[in-house]
C-alpha cells in the first residue's frame, strides 16, 4: 500500500515495513545529512509508534522501549529509508541499485557464493547479510565467512541463508531504484 512517499511492504497488527524515499522539502533543507536521516526516522516511528522511544545499543544497534513493538531495524542509503518494526526479532537493509558493488565483491563474497555472478545478484546477497547482521544485533564475527547464501528463488521473493548449520530465509523485493531484504 502506497501512503504519501510511504510504500508499506507489511502492515500487520504485529509487524510493519515501511520504505520511503527522504523529504527533500525546505524543512530539512538546513539540517545535516546525520540530522536529515534521524529526522526521517523518528517522523515515520512516531506516527506508527507516538510513544515510542528510540535508543541505540553500545554496538549502534537501535532497540525500541516504550512502543507495542519490542524489536526494530532501521536502514538508510543515499534517500532511501526502511524501517521494520516488529515483536520479534528484525532486520531489514535498503541498497540503491549500482553498478560499483562489484568492486567491492572481496568484501562480502565467500567461495561458496562465487556462482552468483549477476549484479542483481550481488545487490540481493549484500543486502541480505546486511539485514541478516541486523537481525542479530551485530553478534556475528565473520560476516563474510559465517553467513553463506546457499539460494536466491526469485519466482518466490526469498533468500536461503546458512550460518551455523541452521537455514534462515529471508525476503526481497526488486524495483528500479533499489533492493529491499527482510528477515
Amino acid at each position: 500500500m502506497r501512503q504519501n512517499n510511504k510504500i508499506h511492504i507489511l502492515d500487520e497488527k504485529q509487524v510493519k515495513l515501511v520504505v520511503w524515499q527522504e523529504d527533500t522539502s525546505n524543512k530539512t533543507a538546513k539540517l545535516s545529512k546525520r540530522e536529515r536521516e534521524n529526522f526521517e526516522v523518528l517522523n515515520l516511528l512516531h506516527s506508527i509508534s507516538p510513544k515510542g522511544l528510540l535508543k541505540h545499543l553500545e554496538s549502534g544497534a537501535p532497540i525500541i522501549t516504550n512502543s507495542k513493538f519490542s524489536h526494530i531495524s532501521i536502514s538508510h542509503y543515499r534517500g532511501w529509508y526502511a524501517l521494520f518494526l516488529s515483536i520479534k526479532p528484525v532486520g531489514v537493509d535498503i541498497q540503491p541499485l549500482s553498478k560499483s558493488l562489484s568492486k567491492g565483491t572481496f568484501y562480502f563474497l565467500n567461495k561458496t557464493e562465487e556462482q552468483f555472478k549477476t549484479e542483481l545478484d550481488l545487490h540481493l546477497i549484500w543486502s541480505a547479510k546486511e539485514a541478516f547482521y541486523k537481525m542479530l544485533h551485530g553478534n556475528i564475527e565473520n560476516l563474510k565467512e559465517d553467513v553463506t547464501i546457499k539460494e536466491i528463488n526469485r519466482p518466490q521473493y526469498e533468500i536461503t541463508i546458512n550460518y551455523q548449520q541452521k537455514e534462515y530465509l529471508l525476503y526481497y523485493q526488486i524495483n528500479s531504484s533499489y533492493v529491499l531484504v527482510w528477515c
